[in-house]
């Protein structure tokens, strides 16, 4: 992490103006600057992981992106599938409609020529 402005001498002036003993100023100093160096994130530390979010964020992106082209591949593959199937499916039920029709034809064409036979 980039270094922060720090005065650790002032800051040591202005805790023994007020009592504190120099040995206890100096550690606390000490200690305050090694968390602001060490613990605080500055500006470039997050312009730099703003940086590797939108790595982050292009990498996902592309990933989603990928899936939706498979995705789309195999739903439209399904479908054709399906379509198909119901193409067959239509072509029986038309070929039995027809035989029902004929079978329907024969009927009554027995059935009139029983009428006409009998009566």
């Amino acid at each position: 992490m980039a270094s922060l402005a720090f005065d650790t001498h002032a800051f040591v002036k202005d805790l023994t103006a007020s009592g504190m003993p120099t040995e206890q100023a100096e550690v606390l100093a000490r200690t305050y600057a090694t968390l602001l160096t060490d613990r605080l994130a500055t500006k470039d530390d997050l312009a730099l992981q703003d940086d590797r979010i939108e790595v982050e964020f292009v990498s996902v992106r592309s990933d989603i992106a990928a899936m939706d082209k498979k995705f789309t591949g195999e739903i439209a593959a399904l479908e054709e599938k399906m379509e198909i199937k119901l193409s067959a499916l239509e072509d029986r039920l038309t070929a039995r409609i027809a035989l029902i029709q004929l079978a329907t034809i024969i009927i009554l064409t027995g059935v009139i020529g029983a009428f006409n036979f009998w009566g």
